[in-house]
């Protein structure tokens, strides 16, 4: 599979093989990194590093390399329903079950192979993440932006980076919160133990998730969360790390649950933010999938969350 982008570091000094494999190859072990670097095929401000070079905010990082595996994103129609599209964006309603993007460990037709299929345009932000500014977990199901143009990526990326965006979920977790809401202020890292699971580590990044408690049900609760911060599996693991494991969340959570769910009840219902060419106020609102309304309908609750 072919790499190739660019990436303007923001961070606060990272070893460059650590930021490389924790934030942007997951797929990629570290030492495979660590030889790319060495090979001058990841270059920092257009120059060849050492493996345990301190990078700095601001420092361009760019990469141009193939791995063994070579993926092909054929077009495949997944019934993906777009719900906003203009000259710049795509926005979609991402289904449950559904990879945003391909990687050498994903197998399955991704969102990327709808959109390809649909003839949107994706800006060319890598061959394996056209498009991509962000994403949601494969079982996490609503909202995800694509983009257009490198100029509309770029803007998206600085609007993310600068918390210019308003993304909210609701999610079903296991026991009641002692106070109905709050604020989870944990740095959070990859793991060492796992590469495919984070985890709060003083040494991480900041990660910033804001909860509000919903309904209350026996042994269960459902929240509203606000996440001020974009790190990986960030929702499943600060929630998990105060108790309160996603309902169906087997990497973070007990391994089954009693209502036959696959995969984390988590859905992102809300994004809101200014249109960075237009100026227009921008507001998206998704209902929760039926899999997860039935779930709460047997919990007893017959209320319309949004």
């Amino acid at each position: 599979m072919k790499y190739e982008s660019k990436e303007v570091y923001s961070g606060k000094g990272d070893r460059v093989d650590k930021y490389l494999s924790e934030e942007i190859f997951e797929d990629i072990s570290r030492s495979k990194i660590q030889n790319l670097l060495k090979k001058g095929l990841i270059l920092v401000n257009g120059e060849i590093v050492k493996k345990n070079q301190n990078i700095n905010s601001g420092d361009k990082l760019t990469w141009n390399f193939e791995t063994d595996e070579e993926i092909n994103i054929l077009p495949v129609d997944l019934g993906i329903e777009c719900i906003y599209e203009d000259d710049y964006i795509y926005i979609i309603n991402k289904p449950r079950g559904i990879v945003v993007h391909p990687a050498e460990s994903v197998k399955d037709p991704t969102v990327i192979s709808d959109l390809i299929f649909r003839n949107v345009p994706l800006a060319p932000v890598s061959s394996q993440r056209p498009g991509v500014v962000h994403r949601i977990d494969r079982y996490t199901s609503g909202i995800v932006i694509f983009v257009k143009t490198i100029d509309a990526y770029e803007r998206f990326v600085d609007m993310f980076k600068e918390k210019k965006l308003v993304k909210k979920y609701c999610a079903l977790c296991y026991n009641n919160f002692k106070n109905e809401e709050g604020i989870i202020n944990m740095p959070i890292a990859r793991s060492l133990r796992d590469r495919k699971k984070m985890c709060v580590k003083a040494e991480g990044k900041e990660a910033i998730t804001i909860y509000k408690e919903i309904e209350r049900f026996d042994g269960f609760s459902l929240v509203d969360v606000n996440i001020r911060t974009g790190r990986t599996h960030q929702i499943r693991v600060h929630l998990a790390h105060v108790g309160h494991p996603v309902v169906g969340d087997d990497v973070y959570g007990p391994d089954k649950n009693g209502f036959g769910l696959v995969g984390q009840f988590l859905h992102a219902y809300y994004i809101a933010f200014k249109h960075p060419f237009t100026g227009e106020k921008m507001e998206f609102i998704q209902k929760m999938p039926e899999d997860l309304t039935n779930v709460l309908k047997e919990l007893g609750y017959e209320k319309n969350f949004i």
